[in-house]
C-alpha cells in the first residue's frame, strides 16, 4: 500500500481519504506525497501521531502558516522539520531560535534562509554546536 501512495499518479480524491486511514504510516506516506494538495498538509499537520507531523513539516508545498503551528509542536523532531525548511517565515525562524532545544536552535542556525541578524545572535549561543553552526552559514554568505 505505501509503494501505491507514493505513486504520482494517484488521485487527490484518494489521497484526501486516506488522510483518515486509521494507520499512521499510511497518513505519514499521504503527507509525503508530492502531489498532496495544501489542504491535505494542513490537516496532517495537526495529525494526533507526531511522525505524520514530522512528515508534513517536510513537504516541500507546506504554506509558511502551517510551518509555523507545527513550530509550536510538543515534539522537537517536528520542530527540527520546521527550522530546516524553506518556506518557514523569517518570524518563525526567530522564535525558534530561541527554542528550548540547543537541537532546535543548531537546525535555524544552519538554515541558509534565516536572517544576518539572528545568526550573529545565535554565534553567542550558550551551545558550543549552535555557535559553530551559524559561525558556519555566515562564514558561506561571507559575512562575517
Amino acid at each position: 500500500m505505501n509503494n501505491k501512495i507514493m505513486n504520482n499518479s494517484i488521485s487527490p480524491e484518494t489521497l484526501e481519504k486516506l488522510t483518515d486511514d486509521k494507520d499512521w504510516e499510511v497518513r505519514a506516506r499521504v503527507a509525503e506525497n508530492p502531489k498532496t494538495p495544501v489542504k491535505l498538509l494542513e490537516k496532517l499537520a495537526g495529525d494526533k501521531d507526531w511522525m505524520v507531523r514530522e512528515s508534513a513539516a517536510q513537504h516541500k508545498n507546506t504554506s509558511p502558516e502551517t510551518l509555523k503551528k507545527l513550530a509550536q509542536d510538543e515534539e522537537w523532531f517536528v520542530r527540527a522539520r520546521v527550522a530546516q525548511h524553506k518556506n518557514t517565515s523569517p518570524e518563525t525562524l526567530k522564535k525558534l531560535a530561541q527554542d528550548r532545544s540547543f537541537f532546535i536552535r543548531k537546525q535555524v542556525a544552519k538554515n541558509k534562509y534565516i536572517s544576518h541578524g539572528i545568526l550573529v545572535k545565535l554565534t553567542w549561543d550558550e551551545d558550543w554546536e549552535v555557535r559553530e553552526s551559524a559561525e558556519k552559514n555566515l562564514l558561506k554568505r561571507n559575512k562575517i
